[in-house]
């Protein structure tokens, strides 16, 4: 059993390829989307900070009704979580991390959460603080560098308009844009996807179909 973690493959093929092996690990919604988002930009420029600001729809609490979820709670309100003691503790921290620094040099990750009133859906603004402002890019270069690592892949797509919620849902894609913000020095990375599927069942059926030797977009062609 202790063997079977160094097997794993981390299944986000748009940046490590088709699974191998018996056992793909199927990354978290939340890492999906960063990870999408700032892969293409760790490998290319030293970055000193990375926060990202996540929303996310109530599926994406879990399928176990807690406090949080019920509607009363949910409905009309937006609440940050994952929380405690005044400093961000989300289990999908050390995940982020762990996978961005397989790509490039990546310092710790502030990552904050925040549960939105409606059912699916996720959205994450990433502010990312550069080692030299000098390297600061222009926005159409970070697209140019999305278009190129993800070229040939049927679910990831940059557009020059900053993605919504409303975009995503109910498919498999996952919707990246960017912009600069010169006069802070900080560059704004932004991803959208449905934590659904992209995010969880979507993105296993992907990672499936490639295991298997099957086109990635077998038995979810719709959900372009």
């Amino acid at each position: 059993m202790p063997e079977l973690p160094k097997e794993a493959h981390y299944g986000l093929p748009e940046v490590f390829g088709a699974p191998e092996g018996r056992l793909v690990a199927n990354p978290g919604c939340y890492p999906t989307a960063a990870v999408l988002a700032l892969a293409p930009v760790v490998k290319r420029v030293k970055v000193s900070s990375v926060a990202i600001n996540a929303l996310s729809g109530v599926s994406g609490a879990g399928a176990k009704p807690t406090a949080k979820t019920h509607f009363v709670s949910a409905n009309e309100n937006v609440s940050p979580y994952g929380v405690a003691d005044g400093t961000p503790h989300h289990r999908h921290t050390p995940e982020i991390e762990a996978v961005l620094r397989r790509v490039g040099k990546v310092p710790e990750v502030t990552f904050v959460p925040h549960l939105l009133p409606i059912s699916r859906g996720e959205l994450e603004t990433i502010v990312v603080d550069l080692e030299d402002s000098g390297d600061l890019p222009e926005a159409w270069d970070v697209l140019g560098w999305y278009a190129e690592d993800y070229q040939g892949w049927a679910f990831v797509e940059a557009r020059e308009e900053v993605p919504q919620i409303s975009h995503i849902v109910g498919t498999n894609r996952a919707r990246l844009s960017a912009a600069v913000d010169r006069r802070a020095g900080k560059l704004l990375l932004f991803a959208a996807i449905d934590n659904l599927l992209k995010g969880a069942s979507g993105a296993a059926v992907q990672n499936m179909n490639l295991a298997l030797g099957y086109p990635e977009d077998t038995g979810i062609e719709h959900l372009k």
